[in-house]
């Protein structure tokens, strides 16, 4: 049986992108400061050995970890290179993993997490 959340948290998506990894998307409705909600994601996949959860970019496509926002350089305008930009990132790995397996879904927000079974 599916676990029961609060009405103002929904389950978007719950994709299985891979034999063993699905792409899970919650949104949290509430407008309330004080409703963020703690979502411990094993109990989403009740029966199943959740092994760990990454954070992702909205699109799943990208670890959030090693996203970054659009950036310039505000005095002359310039916008850094893409190429730039990946070395720049190149030290963080992206091995941010939850061990607690508990993700907080602050009021307002929509996450994406990869799930590994």
């Amino acid at each position: 049986n599916p676990m029961e959340l609060p009405d103002y948290i929904k389950v978007l998506t719950r994709e299985k992108i891979q034999k063993n990894k699905v792409l899970v998307r919650v949104e949290n409705l509430s407008s309330k400061d004080d409703q963020s909600f703690s979502l411990h994601m094993p109990d989403l996949f009740q029966g199943q050995k959740v092994v760990s959860i990454q954070e992702m970019t909205l699109d799943g496509n990208v670890a959030k970890s090693i996203s970054r926002r659009f950036s310039w350089t505000p005095e002359s305008n310039e916008i850094p290179s893409a190429w730039d930009e990946l070395n720049r990132n190149a030290v963080k790995t992206g091995e941010e993993k939850y061990e607690d397996m508990d993700v907080n879904i602050p009021p307002g927000f929509i996450k994406t997490y990869l799930v590994s079974f």
